[in-house]
């Protein structure tokens, strides 16, 4: 059974993941420490599960598991500022391990990045890369502004 996914393996599949592009972001649910669930809704597709684990995998799912009777911070997070808004693009960055998902709302468009190394990472970061939350603590605070971090690539 393999463990991690290779760069050429993201390359894969995000051109299967370009049929998320237009749907909407239902709500969002964390099912254990570097894991979350985005349920979206596509108008051709209908209900989708996409799976992040942070430094594992990324995929779409058809199994049904129960959900955390109470939610995480983060999936509390990613609700608040994505819920209602559309993916409007999918891409690999710099043909890393890497996945970048953009969803635009009336209000702001904001990019949940999934790092899929060894050790990675889920951060959702607006246009000018300062982080709004992170799943795991990883990244450093900003002393300045210690509500914003900061993410550097």
């Amino acid at each position: 059974m393999k463990e991690s996914v290779s760069s050429v393996d993201i390359a894969v599949i995000i051109t299967e993941l370009q049929e998320l592009v237009g749907a909407r972001l239902m709500k969002a649910y964390q099912q254990g420490s570097e894991e979350i669930r985005l349920k979206l809704h596509h108008k051709e597709k209908g209900a989708l599960d996409l799976i992040i684990e942070a430094g594992r995998r990324i995929h779409l799912t058809k199994y049904k598991r129960p959900s955390p009777r109470l939610p995480s911070n983060f999936a509390m997070f990613i609700r608040k500022h994505l819920c209602g808004g559309r993916i409007s693009h999918i891409q690999q960055f710099d043909f890393d391990r890497i996945v970048e998902i953009t969803i635009e709302r009336w209000d702001k468009k904001l990019r949940l990045i999934a790092e899929l190394l060894p050790r990675g990472n889920i951060v959702l970061v607006d246009k000018e890369i300062a982080a709004y939350e992170r799943i795991l603590p990883s990244i450093v605070s900003n002393p300045k502004t210690p509500d914003k971090i900061h993410f550097r690539f």
